[in-house]
């Protein structure tokens, strides 16, 4: 068989020069004279040659077809590396939803199992994009093709790195599986001095984030005061939006009084122009956290506060994440200082904002346990609109059916406590 002929036409369908099959084992030259027929193609040399080649038909979805059965007919690495070729072929022309979760597995157990460079990596990729639902499989798949990527030289693959980081991350905190995230963010921090440059100051604030998600507050706080100081190098808003974590923390540990000071404090920072959005999320939370004061918040400041935020609604409501969950706080400010009726169209006009069973939960928790005067026709019929199925975490809205299911009996509210009963008897 003519090797240099195939080699020859192959680079040139992929468009390479003889530099680009060349590598610190092969020459440019020798490409040249085994393309010319005038040196023998050794083992070793062939190996080379074929993994670049079918590296490159990969990337660039060409179907180049290279054959060195004979001179590398008893490689191990080659039979593995024909193998991985055809499981890339069935991943890349799948839909993502013929091919079992049983089949991907097998396919991450042949990479994590085979020596074949690069191809481990690929194919690890190709799996997660075939899974559709289970997060936490996609999950386990990435932290694979991060793991391999760990072994390779750092500035050939850091896209690759920075492209699966990010997707491991947010597949896994969609499962929660903070744990598993955290102990990968700490071999990160400790264990690549490579990617420091790069993404040292991601790594500290995605472990603040993790760590707060499992209630290790003091962790988190020192996580996100390593992150704070790359002020210099962080983009602004990164960095003001990063600084709304220092009062988070305190109130979620339960100090409400310094958490409250704390987003005061950031009020006299962030200065109308320009920081509205920023202020909108403090004067929110420093309402939604009152009620759990032990000294009452002078009804002054609070009004002084609601008219503020009132005033941006137009403008920040449709620019929200969670527009229920400002809405809301608003109407705990408004029961803090008696205006019942208000506080009551601002718990309705949350549920209007309300577009899944999360968030209807989120709203009735909230408006239950912190507005004294809620309007309870308005709870319940929001309850029975929430399929409990669709909620992850149910403690606090169970805790909630319960009280308010007291409350009802104890007010004699005949035709609400029924409804109510009915939901609770379903469940």
């Amino acid at each position: 068989m003519n090797y240099g002929q195939m080699i020859r036409t192959a680079r040139k369908r992929l468009s390479l020069n003889q530099s680009d099959l060349a590598n610190n084992k092969i020459s440019r030259t020798l490409i040249s004279e085994i393309e010319k027929g005038n040196t023998n193609l050794v083992t070793s040399k062939a190996l080379l040659i074929y993994k670049k080649i079918i590296e490159e038909s990969y990337l660039q979805n060409e179907d180049v077809q290279v054959n060195f059965d004979e001179i590398l007919k008893d490689n191990f690495e080659y039979t593995q590396l024909k193998q991985g070729k055809e499981i890339l072929m069935k991943l890349s022309q799948s839909e993502g939803d013929n091919i079992s979760n049983f089949d991907l597995e097998n396919y991450r157990v042949f990479a994590l199992r085979s020596e074949i460079g690069i191809f481990k990596y690929y194919i690890f990729r190709a799996i997660a994009s075939n899974i559709k639902e289970d997060m936490a499989f996609k999950s386990k798949v990435l932290l694979n093709a991060l793991d391999f990527l760990k072994w390779v030289s750092f500035e050939e693959i850091y896209e690759k790195y920075d492209e699966t980081l990010k997707e491991v991350t947010t597949a896994a905190y969609k499962e929660g599986l903070f744990e598993e995230l955290i102990h990968y963010y700490e071999y990160q921090k400790d264990g690549l001095i490579e990617i420091r440059e790069f993404i040292e100051p991601r790594v500290y604030y995605n472990l603040f984030l993790f760590n707060e998600m499992i209630k290790k507050y003091e962790v988190a706080y020192r996580y996100l005061n390593a992150y704070l100081d790359y002020s210099t190098s962080l983009d602004q808003d990164d960095y003001h939006d990063a600084l709304l974590g220092i009062p988070r923390l305190s109130t979620k540990a339960g100090d409400y009084e310094k958490g409250i000071k704390q987003y005061e404090d950031l009020l006299s920072r962030f200065v109308v122009d320009g920081y509205q959005q920023q202020r909108s999320i403090i004067l929110s939370n420093i309402l939604f956290n009152v009620p759990k004061l032990e000294t009452k918040m002078d009804s002054n400041k609070i009004e002084a506060y609601l008219e503020e935020l009132i005033s941006m609604l137009p403008d920040i409501l449709e620019k929200r994440d969670f527009p229920s969950e400002l809405l809301v706080n608003i109407a705990i400010g408004y029961g803090l200082i008696g205006k019942n009726e208000k506080a009551n169209n601002y718990v309705k006009k949350a549920f209007e904002y309300t577009k899944t069973a999360v968030l209807r939960k989120n709203v009735v928790v909230d408006a239950f346990n912190n507005i004294e005067a809620v309007n309870l026709e308005t709870i319940v019929n929001n309850i029975t609109k929430i399929e409990l199925d669709e909620i992850i975490s149910k403690d606090s809205f169970m805790l909630v059916l319960l009280k308010l299911q007291k409350t009802l009996y104890k007010k004699g509210e005949t035709e609400y406590r029924k409804v109510l009963d009915d939901y609770i008897d379903k469940i």
